[in-house]
């Protein structure tokens, strides 16, 4: 079938990036000389997070996309260092030298409390061929292409910022860092600033919506015909919900403008080849005094190829002298060459709280989760579903504790 558009390509690439966190540091004990920057040494996990990242940009020339879309958390805070500005621009200015236009919006990470200060993605608007969208929405042309966007940062969310488009151009999109309003999946919990959006009906009109905010690719229940996805997080930010979430990486968007409406997207995951992540599960530490439960995680260890690897571990019933001893300089001496990502809990025995006893048996945590889920402002639908994953999360726990693994 011919191009509906005389001298337009018939199918648009486009590369969907989003949360690359640039500048974060994690387990600052593992460093290497870093290989962006010669003479330095660096915390491999924020080396990782710019590799990540530059493969991104390596992929997208390679595969000669149209567009390179942003959607949000470039930097891990607004404050980067001058080398994480400078490793940024330098990436999108690659792209600006393929002859590739890139559009980038603020996510929530990025944007500073106090907005007078000024944003530091205005700074990456001298990149070429990069165009930067901070506070309000826009709506972004690309003639040559016929295909328009509209922009929506943190800071411009509201709940029913997609609107219709006032003029349809060959292809529409929407991008946005947000949460999708009435899903508590693609929420947090503990990050205060993060915002809702809502995906009404409106959405139809676009070929797709790229969303920003939840780290893992997932295409996004919404309204029938619409094409809504996350691109995910090209590599991990370490934290209790990233390490069971599958492949890292970008989300690769090809729409053909000459097919019928709701046929003419395809979405696909393209691998970042982010760092492996090996799950030891629990230890148990119950009367164990440091170097026996330093030997109990090596024994766990044994015979698997983790070099290279994070590990995650979980040590339980730790005495409160063993729990400071156990130091993230001991654990790393106790598996070199790996990246210990270690959850430690004392003894679940009764404290004191102002000189009153905490009650922590099952029943009393399961009535103060139900305690918390009531008191929130949110629908009865999604307290209750907040209730049950929280309790199934809970059982899970308890079943580990039930079936500790104990060395000889």
């Amino acid at each position: 079938m011919p191009p509906c558009w005389p001298g337009k390509p018939p199918v648009i690439t486009i590369a969907h990036v989003s949360d690359t966190h640039l500048g974060r540091r994690e387990f600052p004990l593992h460093t290497e000389p870093d290989p962006h920057f010669v003479g330095r040494i660096s915390p491999v996990r924020e080396v990782d997070l710019r590799r990540a990242f530059a493969r991104c940009i390596d992929i997208a020339i390679a595969e000669n996309v149209d567009l390179f879309l942003h959607t949000g958390d470039l930097f891990d805070g607004p404050n980067p260092t001058f080398l994480t500005i400078g490793f940024a621009m330098d990436q999108f200015a690659r792209l600006g030298a393929a002859g590739i236009p890139s559009l980038l919006i603020s996510g929530n990470h990025s944007c500073p409390l106090v907005r007078d200060r000024g944003h530091v993605l205005a700074l990456l608007r001298h990149v070429p061929l990069l165009t930067v969208v901070t506070e309000e929405s826009a709506l972004v042309r690309y003639m040559e292409l016929d295909l328009q966007v509209l922009a929506i940062p943190h800071w411009a969310v509201q709940e029913d910022a997609i609107q219709e488009p006032s003029e349809l151009l060959r292809v529409n999109l929407v991008a946005a860092h947000a949460a999708v309003d009435g899903d508590p999946r693609y929420l947090s919990f503990w990050e205060p600033s993060e915002r809702t959006l809502m995906l009404g009906s409106t959405v139809a009109s676009y070929d797709y919506v790229a969303l920003g905010h939840y780290h893992s690719f997932e295409c996004v229940d919404g309204v029938d015909g619409a094409s809504i996805y996350y691109a995910g997080a090209p590599e991990r930010v370490v934290c209790k919900r990233e390490f069971d979430d599958g492949e890292r990486g970008f989300a690769l968007v090809r729409i053909d403008a000459a097919a019928p409406a709701g046929t003419r997207t395809e979405v696909v995951l393209v691998p970042s080849g982010s760092r492996s992540v090996v799950d030891l599960g629990v230890v148990d530490g119950a009367n164990a005094g440091v170097e026996v439960v330093l030997g109990r995680i090596r024994f766990l260890a044994e015979g698997q190829d983790l070099a290279g690897c994070i590990v995650k571990l979980v040590v339980v019933n730790l005495s409160e002298d063993t729990h400071f001893a156990l130091t993230d300089k001991r654990l790393a001496e106790a598996l070199p060459g790996v990246i210990v990502w270690a959850e430690t809990r004392t003894l679940p025995a009764e404290t004191a709280v102002d000189g009153v006893a905490a009650d922590r048996s099952e029943g009393a945590i399961r009535a103060e989760l139900r305690k918390i889920v009531d008191g929130l402002s949110v629908s009865t639908g999604e307290k209750e579903w907040l209730l049950r994953h929280a309790q199934l999360y809970l059982n899970e726990e308890v079943r580990d504790a039930a079936a500790l693994i104990t060395p000889s």
